[in-house]
């Protein structure tokens, strides 16, 4: 909603990183059993939220705008060749408002390595760049993962790219000196 714009600007101007955590889960009533609104429903709403966010042209309007989703990005990472494949079947009749396909805003997300295999760390690592991902734990909750640094560290990369996850991209985007 473009309601939010001036908080959006603020963020940009201010270039500060936001971090976005699922919140209000579709569907929650269902996803209580076996308590898969941790395992579904938290990835599927940072999903659908950035969805939103990429399709009604958000970035478009805020092109410096920095936006960290934890879990690793829900579902999005996985699936931006099918929010792409949507954007160019619909682009023609402009029934979607952002101007790019949305793997070209990749450039403003950043994500968590809170994925739990090191594979699918590998691969969010692959499809996002080493310096769009930083060390996540979900700390306190139950979920959480208490070894990120540790497949940070057995990424099959240089050690300047697991430092950059470790603390390199957080001490760069969170300006800590």
């Amino acid at each position: 909603s473009k309601e939010f714009d001036p908080f959006w600007k603020k963020a940009q101007e201010l270039d500060v990183l936001l971090i976005m955590h699922p919140g209000d889960l579709p569907g929650a009533d269902t996803l209580r059993q076996y308590n898969l609104g941790t395992v579904c429903g938290n990835p599927f709403d940072s999903t659908l939220s950035l969805g939103f966010m990429i399709y009604s042209g958000l970035f478009d309007r805020f092109p410096g705008l920095k936006l960290c989703l934890l879990h690793g990005g829900g579902f999005f990472p996985y699936h931006i060749g099918r929010f792409d494949q949507r954007f160019s079947m619909t682009a023609e009749g402009r029934k979607i408002p952002a101007a790019s396909r949305p793997s070209s805003y990749l450039k403003n997300l950043y994500f968590d390595n809170l994925v739990y295999r090191l594979e699918t760390l590998d691969y969010l690592r692959q499809m996002v760049g080493t310096d769009h991902v930083m060390v996540g734990t979900d700390y306190p909750y139950e979920l959480g993962d208490w070894k990120a640094a540790e497949k940070a560290e057995a990424l099959d990369c240089s050690q300047a790219e697991k430092d950059a996850i470790l603390f390199g991209n957080a001490k760069r985007l969170l300006k800590i000196a």
